[in-house]
């Protein structure tokens, strides 16, 4: 059935068909929520009825979401016999490929680049099945690997059918049933035999020798013909084609279509690696007149043998990188939750976060031509350090300030107030660029010390809600830095020190890196990629590189732990998120009753009123966080928001059936309701342009208490009245108020405020009269009261559980002086704005207690000459 402009499939808009195929109609449309161009792919009509074509487009669903790679189109969404894929600028190489033979560097290039894509998707056990230049798109970033139509999971070798997985993971087609394109299967395929990694290394071949011939290396005047083509004959030598192939390109070529699998290549790595190599040391093309041509071939086949030959005899390897791993040291677990490793510009020494038993995370240095590490006393609980630009010291966050330390004396200074910072760079004229809070753009200040000055503004009504993790550019002035929130155009910004104008250059997970001369780093969907900066117009320009996989990124804080020194060495940790954590009970001794759930990057834990479920923000690896409920009675889990936005901060209701929490599906931070056993989407109940966070819905039902960003004051708390759609202030002032929860008798407002340089827990009545108690002497944070009311608690700076018994008198508020109860193992980030544990009805704790496994999975990957993958390019 064909679609009309218009036609809306859930939040797509229909705008112009692109093409059709065997397996579905693909559409360009519009994703309404978040304003961009897609693809949509759609089952026809006529298929959608036939249960074997629709397992199979749901099974091409499934197989895509687990490709990430920058040289495989994008999966986005999956909806009701449509897929939403990434909408790609280019052309076919079918279409390339119709207007003549490609360049040789050309083939090499977009060679490597499938041959990775491949390699992505057979070591995740998918075999692509269908492997053709049709499949194929050539984009300005490159080839594109699409249409895993006819892919399936590899076998699995050593399965009996006794252990009930052979009908799970049994194929589609019937024992000899052929599935693919012709012109481009391996004769097992053709023979109805079982396919595999090396079923496509032979389509991959085709496509190679069609690339560098502009013809195809199977043809026949019938399909019988071509069949026997396939199984019998050989291709035509590429160079009777094209006499300035390389030898070494067609020995790869030829290898690829062997008629035996067990010849073949047996990994696309290894043909990635091959072209690769070819590219970096190519031969020189001789000339050939067209006189005497069958006379040439003789000469030529003998020379072409003696020069395989020589190539495999005399052949130098191109420039590898080096590889080394580092481990934290002895007694020690890397704290990455404080900041990743960072490298110093010159190449010699690390600086990174770990703990040892006592619990108080500090940074450590470590000299590259030494196997120990020493700790920094004086940096205690300091977060997110950055080198000088001559090596000697760095500058960190702790205690509310910005300070320095010099590596070699260890004496700390103080630079300036920073409560608490997110990120610094500094510059070679001795600027330091940093990000003094978690809601604020970026300021300037002299290393020495001196006056702040503003560089940045944060566009609180375009979506922003800091600026953060900058890092300076060669000329000293210029600079990149992330946006968190939503921005137009990306979340990577260009700004300078001298000047109000800013722009997004690309989209990120987390902070960026830059590697002189000209080189961007960037983490998205978790790949390290590499592209080069034009220096004049501050533009990426050239190729996207991908380097490394499964960065680790903190998405709470839009961090990503990766470090490049100015001399070619490279940093970057690989592996789970640092903030991974465990829900676990405890009661008021301490003593742990159980865990619930699984480990996982989350927040917000939130145990309903009548104690049936838990709700909390669990972020998933592409970076979205959702919110699941567990069932504390039948022992399950249950996602409960489905935006491909973010979704996060749930709070219950009163009735413990639904809740109020965040949502980014329509703009940042608007909030929604739902209830719990309620289907699809939440429903919208109050927004602005605001990013606002839910922390209370009031005992009687009436009021729900969040924390508003505003522009010039931070965070501010104010209440929705659900009754009158109305907002009340509460809280509102230059610094930033947070974490308020209104008293179960509704008289009295808890909440931290940050105007002392840290957090402290205050009360003041509800609604507000201008008096106020402070209750946390020494810093505190999250503060909850107990269910009857009675006591307050909350956690202190160094992660124990406090406890206040409050006995108000009329209008005074009262409250016994606060006690330890015990150390909750939470790990405290400075300025995280949402809760890490709740107390239930019967007064037990549930705590977000950081996860160990995370930390001892975690190891520093040093790259050396990890240009080189540029330069094969």
């Amino acid at each position: 059935m064909t679609m009309s402009p218009g036609t809306r499939l859930g939040p797509y808009e229909i705008v112009a068909p692109i093409g059709a195929g065997g397996m579905g109609e693909v559409y360009k449309a519009r994703d309404t929520r978040l304003d961009r161009s897609v693809a949509i792919k759609i089952l026809p009509a006529e298929f959608a009825d036939n249960a074997q074509l629709k397992v199979r487009f749901e099974r091409e669903a499934k197989t895509i979401s687990q490709l990430s790679h920058p040289h495989i189109c994008t999966l986005y969404d999956v909806g009701e016999n449509y897929l939403v894929m990434e909408l790609l600028d280019g052309e076919s190489l079918a279409d390339r490929i119709s207007k003549g033979a490609l360049p040789i560097d050309q083939v090499l290039r977009y060679g490597v680049q499938i041959g990775e894509a491949l390699d992505k998707a057979h070591r995740a056990g998918i075999v692509h099945r269908d492997l053709k230049p049709g499949n194929v798109m050539i984009t300005k970033t490159g080839a594109k690997l699409l249409d895993f139509g006819l892919a399936k999971p590899a076998a699995i070798s050593g399965v009996s059918a006794l252990t009930g997985l052979a009908t799970e993971h049994r194929p589609l087609t019937q024992e000899g049933t052929i599935i693919g394109t012709f012109q481009y299967m391996a004769p097992e395929q053709i023979d109805g035999g079982e396919a595999d990694a090396r079923t496509d290394i032979f389509a991959f071949g085709a496509v190679l020798y069609e690339m560098a011939t502009g013809k195809r290396a199977f043809d026949g005047k019938s399909k019988a013909s071509l069949i026997a083509s396939i199984l019998d004959r050989e291709p035509p030598p590429i160079s009777a084609v094209q006499p300035t192939t390389p030898a070494a390109l067609e020995h790869v070529i030829a290898k690829c279509l062997d008629k035996d699998p067990d010849a073949r290549w047996q990994s696309a790595h290894d043909i990635a690696e091959e072209l690769r190599w070819i590219a970096a040391s190519p031969e020189t093309p001789s000339a050939r007149g067209r006189s005497g041509r069958a006379g040439w071939f003789v000469a030529a086949g003998l020379l072409l043998a003696l020069v395989i030959a020589a190539l495999m005899l005399l052949r130098k390897p191109a420039v590898r990188t080096l590889t080394t791993e580092l481990n934290a040291p002895e007694d020690a677990s890397f704290a990455f939750d404080s900041g990743g490793a960072v490298i110093s510009p010159d190449g010699t020494t690390i600086v990174f976060p770990a703990v040892t038993s006592s619990g108080v995370p500090m940074l450590w240095v470590r000299s590259l031509d030494s196997a120990t590490s020493r700790p920094l006393k004086g940096t205690e609980n300091a977060t997110f350090p950055f080198w000088s630009p001559d090596s000697r010291s760095i500058a960190f966050f702790s205690d509310g300030k910005l300070k320095r330390m010099e590596v070699a004396s260890g004496a700390a200074e103080t630079i300036a107030d920073a409560t608490p910072g997110r990120g610094g760079a500094w510059g070679p004229d001795g600027t330091i660029l940093f990000a003094p809070s978690p809601a604020q753009g970026l300021y300037k200040v002299s290393a020495r010390g001196g006056t702040v000055r503003p560089v940045t503004e944060v566009n609180v009504e375009r979506g922003d809600t800091s600026h953060r993790f900058p890092v300076f550019l060669p000329d000293g002035r210029h600079f990149l830095a992330f946006v968190q929130g939503a921005s137009e155009g990306g979340n990577v910004l260009l700004g300078s020190t001298d000047s109000k104008e800013t722009r997004m250059l690309a989209t990120a997970d987390g902070g960026v890196a830059f590697a002189p001369p000209n080189i961007l780093l960037i983490v998205h969907d978790r790949v390290l990629r590499a592209q080069r900066m034009n220096l004049k117009t501050f533009a990426p320009e050239g190729e996207v590189v991908p380097l490394a996989e499964n960065i680790q990124v903190s998405n709470a804080i839009n961090t990503a732990n990766v470090s490049v020194s100015a001399n070619g060495i490279l940093l970057y940790v690989s592996g789970a998120s640092a903030f991974m954590s465990n829900l676990t009970f405890f009661d008021a001794t301490g003593k742990d009753l159980g865990s619930v759930g699984t480990p996982s990057d989350q927040l917000d834990p939130r145990v309903a009123p009548d104690g049936h479920a838990v709700l909390v923000s669990q972020t998933a690896a592409n970076g979205n966080a959702d919110i699941v409920a567990y069932d504390l009675r039948r022992n399950i889990s249950t996602k409960l928001t489905f935006s491909a936005a973010n979704e996060f901060g749930p709070v219950w209701s009163p009735d413990s059936r639904s809740f109020v929490y965040t949502s980014f599906d329509k703009r940042v931070g608007d909030l929604f309701t739902k209830r719990e056993e309620g289907s699809g989407n939440g429903e919208p109940l109050f927004a602005d342009k605001r990013r606002k966070i839910a922390s209370d819905w009031t005992r009687d039902g009436r009021y729900i208490i969040y924390q508003a960003l505003s522009r010039g004051t931070n965070w501010d708390i104010e209440a929705y009245s659900i009754a009158d759609h109305k907002t009340i202030p509460l809280v509102k002032t230059t610094a930033a108020e947070m974490l308020g929860h209104v008293s179960p008798d509704g008289r009295w407002l808890v909440y931290v405020s940050l105007e002392g340089g840290r957090g402290e827990v205050y009360v003041q009545r509800f609604p507000p009269t201008g008096e106020r108690w402070q209750i946390s002497g020494g810093g505190g944070t999250m503060p909850l009261w107990s269910r009857d009311g009675r006591q307050l608690f909350y956690l202190s700076p160094d992660a124990k559980m406090m406890a206040a018994t409050v006995n108000p008198k009329g209008d005074q508020f009262v409250a016994d002086a606060p006690r330890a109860l015990f150390s909750t193992r939470v790990k405290l980030v400075s300025g995280v704005t949402r809760a890490q544990y709740d107390v239930a009805s019967d007064g037990r704790f549930l705590i977000n207690v950081n996860s160990s496994d995370g930390r001892k999975q975690s190891a520093i990957t040093l790259v050396e000459n990890w240009t080189s993958k540029l330069n094969r390019q």
